[in-house]
């Protein structure tokens, strides 16, 4: 019996000095130093403008549709516009490596226009459809965006500090076109209805870009689509089209002949980084 309780006591202390050995041996360990080699997102500015640094982006995405095909409205739209800007966030995510957090909103029900499609899609469609882009631009503006308009929501078309906002317009008509973001003395651009396309909001000016609802769910178009709508994208960031005067593209990647690829088969091309001041 004795010779039982000796060994439990011998285990006992065993245990014991074990564990303080291990605590002081913890204790004694130097904190530990952050790596040289810790990844660090790098930072960016906007195109050819390193007075605008950009670190986060806001998207309030509004689902637009004409007054005369309103019982055309998509029932599956917000599934299709959620999984378009989800695929948009992680393709830029890994293009600019972790540079820029975009987030975005989604306006809960669509919203009927005051107009038939005509007047939204009167002039020349074949450049994008820059006359939708205004107008719709310009009623959403007084309608969401103002104080009193039938869909104004404060919380939906917030101003955050520190956060460039932007409005995504899926629309339920034809086109796909962006407000050009000029680089700080620039000259103004070509089309000057990118310049009337801009919402104001507490004296911050708010780009565009606008997306047909059927370059996502056509099948025509299903396969590069959601490039289509990240190609606009990039015009936020003031990145232009690769395409000469005769609409022949100049480079592979988004925003050259790689818009017309799906999203995961293109690329932001290092000649687009090095305008946003990437070198990789």
């Amino acid at each position: 019996m004795l010779k039982k309780r000796a060994i439990l006591i011998t285990a006992l202390v065993t245990i014991v000095v074990a564990a303080v050995a291990v605590f002081l041996y913890a204790a004694r360990r130097p904190a530990a130093v952050p790596s040289p080699h810790a990844i660090v997102p790098p930072s960016i500015h906007y195109a050819r403008d390193p007075s605008h640094p950009v670190t986060a982006i806001h998207l309030a995405a509004v689902y637009f549709v004409p007054k005369d095909i309103a019982a055309s409205a998509d029932a599956s739209w917000r599934d299709t516009f959620n999984h378009a800007l989800a695929e948009l966030v992680r393709f830029y995510e890994f293009e600019l490596h972790g540079a820029v957090a975009i987030t975005y909103t989604v306006y809960p029900t669509p919203i009927i226009g005051e107009a038939n499609h005509h007047v939204y899609d009167g002039g020349d469609t074949n450049r994008g459809n820059p006359n939708a882009l205004a107008a719709v631009s310009a009623e959403l503006g007084r309608r969401l965006f103002t104080p009193g308009g039938d869909h104004y929501d404060a919380s939906f078309v917030r101003s955050v500090p520190g956060t460039d906002e932007a409005l995504a317009i899926l629309y339920e008509g034809v086109g796909s076109i962006a407000t050009l973001r000029l680089a700080a003395g620039e000259q103004q651009a070509p089309n000057p209805l990118y310049q009337h396309s801009l919402i104001e909001l507490d004296g911050v000016e708010w780009p565009v870009f606008l997306v047909s609802r059927f370059f996502l769910t056509t099948e025509g178009y299903r396969d590069y689509g959601e490039t289509v709508f990240a190609h606009e994208f990039a015009h936020l960031f003031g990145l232009d089209d690769r395409f000469d005067a005769d609409g022949n593209p100049t480079s592979d990647d988004i925003m050259g002949s790689g818009r017309f690829l799906p999203l995961v088969n293109t690329y932001l091309s290092l000649e687009d980084k090095r305008e946003l001041g990437l070198t990789y």
